[in-house]
């Protein structure tokens, strides 16, 4: 503990009697002091003991006197003292303060002792006869007349009303001391001073900036106060920064330190001095003081904020329990507001909401220009930068470049090396490193919303849905429990509760047990009706194509007798693709043989299964007509051999 003397005074009344002594009215005097516990102001009742010694160590103890109870708040106490007369008789005195908080504890005694200054000694008035000539009682009280004073002090010396007796004993001819017990007296009597040097209530003309100021000359701190209490303090800084704390009497500015006892346990400890150009605006409570403890801190006001060391340039804007907090490397941080939001990283910023935390105490690595918007208990985390959360509950940033929109418990976790990865909301979706023997970085994976989904590929995507996952490199998972198990893999399925997986890379998957379309064309006279595409219906295994009659136009014959002849002739072959296995085998025609047949599609590189159906229907036509003609003449023969057949059984029966 510590006290720091702010002032000593003594209330001083000097009585005047008709055989011309001076007598002063009582021993009594006023103390105030700051105690400091720790470095930082003390509150509560203390035990408070003034010993009087005769020398400033050792010596000889003159008097003792204890104070029980007294109050001390924002780290002041006042107490009036009375050591009885006698005690000071001109010769130097000094003050020993002992202090103690709870019953049964023993007086811890404060050093240095503080000298009793001339003020009190103003009690040796009783001593001063005959300085004036005879005084009736009754001019002590209201305007002494001149007439009335005798000695070496002349009456133009006083000027004005004394509501209390005042000491005239004064070699100069001029009052002594702080003019605390003159009323209505004119300033140009009191030692040399004019009222041009006074601070007016009223305000003052004819001042100069820099010559005329309100402050102190010396390292002193300087105090405004309202209804007592302190409201403003201005503390000198090193390099010409000083220190403004406003507000709660407990705010302070120093330095915090921060140590790890154990197992992650911190305790902080706070030291009055080093820190300079920071700013407390004001705020604070008891118990909740706001404190700075880097350089050229700002914190605006709310309660309880603190700016730890390292935290230089940092800012609070108001708010309850929120902390820049102690690093390595930390400068440039903010806090707009909030409650209990947490920075330790550069450049972090958390606009609002309450417990978000940018960067890991117990890491202490240097995280840079994070931001988290607002919202609960969101997380970015360390070793990593350029992070971004744009509000929600509970979501987690721990990569580089990351981006959480918002939403709950989303993640984009620290494992791997991908940056840039993104989660637009939704619930408990996430982005994270492969597992053993998968790609071994992600990166620039996103996830737009809807719950539980999973990326852990890099470059791949999943729009929203429920349960689907990315798992490898370049996929897209849409829908339900749509799974993209190979790079490359785009995997759509229904509602259907089941897992529906990818089958090989660079592949194209859909679940839809209620059918699928394509449609190429609609009739937009018609809001859209379809006009060609293809099907595959529920349960079906094949495309249908869209062939409605009135979706079709300019309707010419067919020669189906030439088709036939064309598909006769057209070579029909067995092949490979080259992008398939020579052992997987086809046969068809080729396309640029099939165009020059039939002259039929949109281009002569393909054949469209339309064409195709429709050469074949149009050549089984052909064929059916060949096929009838020859029927035709085959029943013709076989009635011309039936009536040959007749007639040689009627030439062997006419020869018997």
């Amino acid at each position: 503990m510590k006290i720091i003397p702010t002032a000593c005074c003594v209330g001083l009344l000097l009585l005047l009697n008709s055989t011309s002594n001076l007598l002063a009215q009582g021993t009594a005097f006023v103390y105030q002091g700051e105690l400091s516990q720790h470095g930082r102001p003390a509150r509560g009742d203390h035990d408070l003991r003034f010993v009087l010694w005769s020398a400033p160590t050792n010596g000889n103890q003159i008097a003792s006197l204890d104070k029980s109870d007294v109050a001390v708040q924002g780290g002041e106490f006042t107490v009036t003292l009375d050591f009885g007369p006698g005690i000071f008789d001109g010769t130097d005195r000094w003050l020993e303060i002992s202090v103690k908080q709870r019953r049964g504890d023993s007086f811890i005694p404060l050093s240095p002792r503080q000298q009793i200054m001339p003020v009190p000694y103003a009690i040796t008035a009783n001593s001063a006869s005959n300085l004036l000539g005879p005084l009736p009682a009754s001019q002590i009280i209201g305007q002494i007349p001149a007439t009335q004073l005798s000695g070496s002090l002349p009456p133009t010396a006083l000027i004005g009303d004394y509501s209390a007796p005042i000491n005239l004993h004064n070699s100069s001819n001029q009052f002594a001391g702080d003019g605390g017990q003159l009323v209505n007296v004119n300033a140009a009597t009191l030692n040399g001073l004019t009222a041009s040097n006074f601070w007016r209530l009223d305000g003052n003309t004819g001042t100069t900036p820099g010559l005329n100021f309100l402050g102190t000359t010396d390292e002193r701190a300087l105090e405004l106060k309202v209804n007592n209490l302190r409201a403003l303090r201005i503390e000198p800084g090193s390099n010409g920064a000083p220190n403004v704390i406003g507000g709660y009497a407990g705010n302070v500015v120093g330095t915090l330190r921060i140590s790890d006892n154990n197992n992650g346990n911190y305790t902080s400890t706070f030291y009055p001095t080093g820190v300079y150009g920071a700013v407390i605006g004001g705020g604070g409570l008891l118990n909740q003081s706001n404190i700075i403890a880097s350089h050229f801190g700002t914190i605006s006001g709310g309660a309880a904020n603190v700016i730890e060391r390292s935290q230089s340039f940092g800012f609070i804007g108001g708010g309850l329990s929120n902390r820049l907090v102690q690093a390595d490397i930390n400068q440039y941080s903010a806090i707009g507001g909030g409650v209990s939001n947490q920075v330790c990283s550069p450049g972090g910023v958390i606009s609002g909401g309450m417990q978000n935390r940018i960067g890991n105490r117990s890491s202490w690595k240097t995280d840079i220009g994070h931001t988290i918007a607002g919202g609960v208990r969101n997380v970015i985390g360390y070793e990593h930068a350029y992070s971004t959360i744009g509000g929600g509950s509970e979501n987690i940033a721990d990569k580089n470049h990351s981006t959480i929109a918002g939403g709950h418990a989303n993640s984009i976790v620290w494992f791997g090396n991908g940056p840039a990865n993104s989660i637009g909301g939704g619930s408990r979706n996430y982005i994270q490193a492969m597992y053993p023997g998968f790609d071994s970085i992600v990166g620039y994976g996103t996830i737009s919303g809807g719950r539980s989904n999973r990326v852990t590929g890099a470059y791949s995507s999943i729009p929203g849905g429920y349960r689907n996952s990315a798992e490898r490199s370049f996929t897209l998972a849409a829908g339900h429990r749509a799974k993209a198990v190979h790079n490359g893999a785009f995997v759509w399925a229904d509602s259907s509760n089941a897992d529906f997986s990818s089958t090989t890379t660079n592949s194209f998957s859909v679940r839809a047990i209620g059918g699928v379309r394509f449609v190429s064309a609609i009739e937009t006279s018609t809001n859209g009706t379809p006009t060609a595409g293809v099907e595959l219906p529920a349960g079906g295994g094949a495309w249908a194509t869209l062939s409605d009659r009135d979706s079709k136009e300019n309707f010419a014959p067919v020669d189906t007798r030439e088709i036939l002849a064309q598909v006769n002739q057209m070579p029909i072959l067995n092949w490979n693709y080259k992008s398939q296995d020579q052992a997987v085998r086809h046969i068809g025609p080729t396309a640029q043989d099939f165009a020059a047949a039939f002259q039929v599609g949109e281009s002569a590189q393909r054949i469209t299964t339309v064409d195709a159906d429709g050469v074949a229907l149009a050549a089984i036509q052909g064929l059916s007509q060949v096929v009838a003609e020859k029927d035709a003449h085959i029943r013709k023969l076989e009635e011309r051999l039936e009536r040959l057949e007749q007639l040689l059984n009627n030439l062997d029966g006419e020869r018997k």
